[in-house]
C-alpha cells in the first residue's frame, strides 16, 4: 500500500509539472509590421476556395528571432486577417500538411524549386483537420488582431543561430467547408525579412500539392510566433497519466479494503 501510495504522489506531482505553464515568447516576423498593417494581402495558404490546391513555401530570416538568444519550441503560428480584405470567419479543412525547418535560403533567394529549400530537420508539425477562425477585431482599416491561431500537433525546435526558418504548407482541394477565411495581412518588398514560392491550381487533374516548384514573390505573411522553451505536454498523454493516477489511487483503496 506504501508504494501504492508513494507512486500515486510521483504521478500527480509528475502531472503537476507537465501542466504548469511554461513562459512564452511571442514574436512577429516581418517586426516592422508588428504593430502596422502590412502593404499587401493574401488568399494562400489559407483560403476557403474549395476548387483550388496549394503548394506553398515562406522563409523568414533568423534576424527576426535573434532576441531568443537560443534554441526554442515554436509552438503556435498566428495570423491576422487583412485590414481591409478581411473579415470575420469559422471555417475547417482537412487534408493540409504544414512543415517547418531550419534553411540556408534567405529572403529574397528561396528556390523555385521546393526540395531546394528544405531544411535536413524537416519536420511536419500538422497534419488533419484544420480548424482556423477570426473575430475581425482591431482598428478600422488594420491592422487587425492576430486571431486566427494555428496550434502545432508537434512543436518544433529551432535555433536561429542554425539558419532561417522555412514554413512548408500543401492545401489540397476540397479543403474548406465553412465561411470564407477572406484576405491575410502580408508584406511586400524586397529588403525585409520575408519572401515566399508559390503553386497555385484550380484544375482538378493539376494537384499543386505535389508541385515541384514554384513562382517565387516577396510577398509573405505577417506572423506572429509563440516560442517554448519546453514543448507543451499533449492531450493524449495527460490523459493517459490521468487515467493512470486513477487506477494507482482505486488500487490503493482496494488493497486497504482488503487489509481491514
Amino acid at each position: 500500500m506504501r508504494h501504492l501510495n508513494q507512486a500515486a504522489l510521483l504521478l500527480i506531482l509528475l502531472l503537476a509539472t507537465l501542466t504548469t505553464d511554461v513562459n512564452a515568447t511571442v514574436l512577429v516576423a516581418p517586426s516592422s509590421d508588428a504593430s502596422t498593417e502590412g502593404n499587401t494581402n493574401s488568399y494562400s495558404p489559407f483560403n476557403a476556395f474549395s476548387n483550388e490546391s496549394v503548394r506553398y513555401q515562406q522563409v523568414f530570416n533568423a534576424t527576426e528571432f535573434s532576441s531568443l538568444g537560443s534554441a526554442e519550441y515554436i509552438t503556435q503560428l498566428i495570423f491576422r486577417p487583412d485590414g481591409v480584405l478581411g473579415n470575420a470567419f469559422s471555417g475547417k479543412a482537412s487534408g493540409y500538411k504544414i512543415y517547418l525547418s531550419t534553411t540556408s535560403a534567405s529572403a529574397d533567394n528561396l528556390s523555385s524549386t521546393f526540395s531546394n529549400n528544405i531544411g535536413s530537420d524537416n519536420t511536419l508539425v500538422f497534419n488533419g483537420i484544420l480548424l482556423l477562425s477570426s473575430s475581425f477585431t482591431g482598428p478600422a482599416g488594420g491592422p487587425k488582431d492576430f486571431d486566427i491561431v494555428l496550434n502545432l500537433q508537434t512543436p518544433f525546435l529551432y535555433n536561429p543561430s542554425a539558419g532561417n526558418l522555412l514554413l512548408d504548407v500543401s492545401k489540397p482541394e476540397n479543403a474548406f467547408s465553412g465561411q470564407s477565411t477572406g484576405s491575410l495581412d502580408a508584406s511586400s518588398a524586397t529588403d525585409d525579412s520575408t519572401s515566399s514560392v508559390i503553386y497555385e491550381s484550380f484544375n482538378s487533374l493539376d494537384n499543386a500539392t505535389t508541385a515541384t516548384s514554384g513562382a517565387k514573390t516577396s510577398t509573405g505573411l505577417i506572423t506572429e510566433f509563440t516560442f517554448s522553451s519546453v514543448p507543451e505536454p499533449s492531450a493524449v498523454v495527460l490523459s493517459l497519466f490521468s487515467v493512470g493516477g486513477c487506477f494507482l489511487f482505486r488500487g490503493s483503496r482496494f488493497r486497504r479494503n482488503k487489509i481491514s
